[in-house]
């Protein structure tokens, strides 16, 4: 082993200089700025989280001991924009986003377009109302207040009339966007929640006392808005309609945007918002079922050219008729992902049913909607009508009405207003649905609460004929706006990169040497797709528009089997492959408890400064994810063993995260699945099925040597500065002195039980694991801040192995649930997994899967 010793060290040493990591959960210096300004902000009616008061101590402490504390301290949750803070308005508890604009800018001039005394009077006027503008003492900034809001897609659609309700504002809003993405949509969602949800943990209360829980859509319904203008465009109604070019949006640039000519930007926003539809509910990964009444629209919407697309005009009946013929049956089935698991349907269509029933019963949805205005409201007469319920709104006081006259068909609400929206910002407030003479024509089945929009149907003719009708400001606007819109012209994103034009000039010699890659990358390869803006877009769907992930990484076929293989670049000069190899010779291949990567072949590359290091193709761990504790408790075991050969061979990893785990799971899968898309097959013929764990036990591996030093067992065991490893960075790395890294990787895999299965991730808002408080004394012990009080691998493998001993067979086999799992839909997963185990039982299958022997 230490014959490689003197060669590691001499290419490994130099990299180990570097900058060291600082206290993460101080304030960094865009909060330092905002904490500047906390008395300022007080003064003018807005309250920070105590985070950034002057004076703040953190709960958890700066030093070392205790530092990650903050992962479950409220104060040591930072604002993920450094442009954007969140605050409580004091007069009413509200709260509001403040965001940092530079005045030479003019993105105040452009938020408050629509929220002057002028238009917040006019009722047609749903635009987002800027509820302040602070001038900064410092004179070149401003600050714009509005309300915090949060995802459209956060919580999930429960049925397939909330979507359509969220579909049915956006296909109304007839507006120059530019970039009408799900990205750029927003929803504005206090009614559904028992209590304030926080800014930064959505999924945990403002006061961090428990998770913010909620009621459906159905129940009691968002509103939804368009948001971020920056790149909206306003047309002077005396000049022809400008051309603009084309911008990526949502991840998808439009056909026309391929071509390095302007183009109607009307056009564009209808294929952004129909490809929006097919992208997120109809074809892409994986899509919502019980949409297909969309697609014939759809498809008018995202044809390649841009002159034979309808225009909003015309997409707007074409889509309310179609939502007339849907039965109201359809409207209240379950939003459910096309790739769910098959039998847990019947079981979640069963609960789906029982609460649809009493919605139906207690009479959700059968009211109509009252206009919002800043600061007021205006009421519609409505014949007959009764109160249903009233809502105080910091900003507005929403009234929610039932009709007795209303005309119930098929559970929608009709509108006869149409809106358009030209520009919107990230937090906004909100308006409801109206009806034109202000009465309810039908009860609703879909979510009846409306996206706040700027002009009614009247407004949308006259601005489709003028270019928009708000011109009072056109020349300030477009002297702000005008720069900002020259930039790059987008290429086709299908085509070859540059990375991938070196795999493809190294085609030949790679089949030389018995390895064969996908067809996109053979010498000639012509797209199935073509790569003209004819048919662009049905790359999304094609086998050989799949992109790797990764530059240096591309996955092959060994010729003599169909073995998948993954071949990395490497520099000679770093020496990676010399690590690489370390634990693959034969020597240690015949170790059971060699649990690292094995490379296959170390290729050289003919251009004499590179070596492709060729390994078997392998998978996430969490996926497919665990079924049962056992299941887990076969992957720990591995890596607990796998670090443990590793130090007993002298060597640190340095970076056990989850990030550098990986499964090999060829036995579980019944055809090969695709490296790319890993839920589809290699040969794009379907879905990628597999078995269980239990039933196809995998192999886990260590992976990722990058960070990893070997030591000279002759000398003294050296140290090193702890790094971040998985967003994570030990006590001892927040320290700048040199610490014993085998204590580390103690620490970090402790830390990796503990972030998985015990408490979960805060940050990446992973709840924990069910059923594993068995591991939490040993963790507790890896995970102490004092690295000398740790126990080394050699005494955390016999500990490890001595619980597990105690643990009984049916908590092995029990379900391993989210801790955050739905409750009612709890028994019918337990029913079907009672079922599973006495399956796999049957079958002999022991608790704690174990894959049979490499040799």
């Amino acid at each position: 082993m230490v014959n490689n010793y003197s060669h590691v060290e001499e290419v490994i040493g130099p990299l180990r200089q570097g900058p060291r990591r600082l206290d993460l959960y101080a304030l960094s210096e865009s909060e330092e700025w905002w904490a500047g300004h906390f008395g300022y902000l007080k003064e003018r009616g807005y309250m920070m989280r105590p985070r950034y008061r002057p004076g703040w101590k953190p709960s958890y402490g700066h030093d070392p001991r205790g530092i990650y504390k903050n992962m479950f301290a409220e104060d040591g949750q930072h604002s993920v924009h450094s442009a954007i803070m969140d605050a409580l308005r004091i007069s009413d508890s509200l709260v509001v986003a403040m965001k940092r604009v530079e005045i030479s800018t003019g993105e105040d001039q452009i938020a408050t377009l629509f929220s002057d005394d002028a238009h917040n009077s006019d009722p047609r006027n749903h635009s987002v109302r800027i509820i302040e503008v602070l001038p900064v003492p410092e004179g070149n900034e401003k600050i714009l207040v509005m309300a915090w809001m949060r995802e459209v897609m956060d919580p999930r659609f429960r049925t397939v009339g909330e979507a359509v309700h969220f579909l049915k504002e956006m296909v109304e809003f007839a507006f120059p966007s530019r970039d009408c993405s799900m990205n750029n949509m927003a929803m504005e969602a206090n009614a559904m929640y028992t209590r304030q949800y926080h800014p930064v943990r959505p999924k945990k209360r403002y006061d961090w006392s428990g998770r913010a829980l909620h009621h459906s859509r159905t129940r009691c319904p968002p509103r939804y808005y368009l948001i971020d203008f920056g790149q909206s465009r306003m047309y002077d109604p005396s000049q022809p309609r400008g051309t603009e070019y084309a911008l990526r949006s949502g991840g998808y640039t439009p056909p026309e945007g391929l071509a390095d000519t302007p183009c109607d930007p009307f056009a564009t926003d209808v294929f952004l918002l129909g490809n929006l539809m097919r992208t997120t509910f109809l074809d892409v990964q994986p899509g919502i079922s019980g949409f297909e009444f969309l697609r014939p629209l759809v498809k008018d919407m995202v044809v390649d050219d841009p002159s034979k697309r309808p225009t909003m005009d015309e997409v707007m009946p074409r889509f309310s008729a179609i939502i007339d013929k849907v039965p109201w049956w359809k409207l209240r089935a379950r939003a459910a992902k096309k790739d769910e698991f098959l039998l847990l349907k019947p079981f979640r269509a069963v609960y789906h049913w029982a609460g649809r029933g009493r919605c139906i019963y207690s009479g959700c949805h059968f009211f109509s909607v009252a206009l919002v205005q800043l600061g007021s409201t205006v009421r519609w007469g409505l014949q007959n009508h009764h109160q249903f319920s009233v809502r105080q709104n910091s900003i507005a006081t929403p009234y929610f009405w039932c009709s007795k006259d209303s005309k119930i068909d098929k559970g929608i609400t009709r509108s006869t207003s149409r809106c358009l929206l030209t520009f919107a910002l990230p937090k906004v407030v909100h308006c409801l649905e109206r009806t034109v003479d202000g009465q309810v024509n039908r009860a609703s089945a879909i979510a009846p609460a409306s996206i706040s929009l700027i002009f009614d149907i009247k407004t949308v003719e006259r601005s489709r004929n003028t270019n928009i009708a708000v011109v009072d400001r056109y020349h300030h606007f477009e002297e702000v706006i005008g720069p900002l819109r020259r930039g790059s012209r987008r290429s086709n994103i299908y085509a070859l990169d540059t990375s991938e034009e070196w795999w493809v000039g190294h085609f030949e010699y790679l089949r030389e040497r018995g390895y064969m890659m996908r067809p996109r990358y053979h010498p000639g390869w012509k797209p199935s797709y073509n790569q003209d803006l004819r048919g662009i877009y049905k790359g999304m769907f094609a086998e050989d528009s799949q992109i790797m992930v990764h530059s240096a990484i591309m996955d092959a076929r060994r010729i003599s089997d169909s073995l998948v293989v993954a071949m990395k670049r490497v520099k000679i000069s770093t020496g990676e492959d010399q690590i690489a190899t370390l634990f693959s010779d034969d020597a240690h291949n015949s170790d059971p408890h060699n649990h690292c990567v094995r490379i296959i072949e170390v290729l050289p590359v003919p251009e004499g400064n590179e070596k492709i290091l060729v390994m078997t193709w392998m998978r996430e761990v969490m996926d497919p994810r665990f079924r049962t504790v056992g299941e887990a408790v076969q992957f720990l075991k591995e890596m607990v063993e796998g670090l443990q050969y590793m130090h007993q061979n002298n060597v640190a990893h340095r970076d056990c995260s989850m990030n550098n785990m990986a499964m090999e799971a060829n036995a579980m899968y019944t055809r090969q699945y695709h490296p790319v898309r890993p839920k589809k097959r290699y040969d794009w013929s379907g879905r990628a099925l597999h078995h269980s764990r239990t039933r196809c036990p995998p192999r886990y591996y260590l992976i990722d040597f990058g960070q990893s030093r070997m030591y000279d067992p002759s000398q003294p065991r050296g140290t090193e500065y702890a790094l971040r490893s998985g967003g994570y960075t030990p006590p001892e790395g927040l320290a700048d002195t040199p610490c014993d890294p085998f204590a580390t990787d103690v620490f970090l895999l402790g830390n990796l039980i503990r972030t998985t299965f015990l408490d979960g991730d805060t940050w990446m808002e992973e709840p924990g694991i069910s059923g594993f408080e068995f591991l939490r004394p040993l963790v507790k012990d890896m995970v102490v801040d004092d690295p000398s009080k740790r126990p080394s691998m050699d005494e955390v493998v016999p500990r490890f192995s001595a619980i597990i001993d105690k643990v009984p067979w049916w908590k092995l086999r029990a379900r391993a649930a989210k801790k955050d799992e739905f409750p009612s839909g709890t028994p019918f997963r337990a029913v079907y997994h009672v079922f599973w185990t006495v399956s796999m039982m049957l079958l002999l299958k022991p608790a704690i899967p174990s894959p049979k022997p490499l040799h």
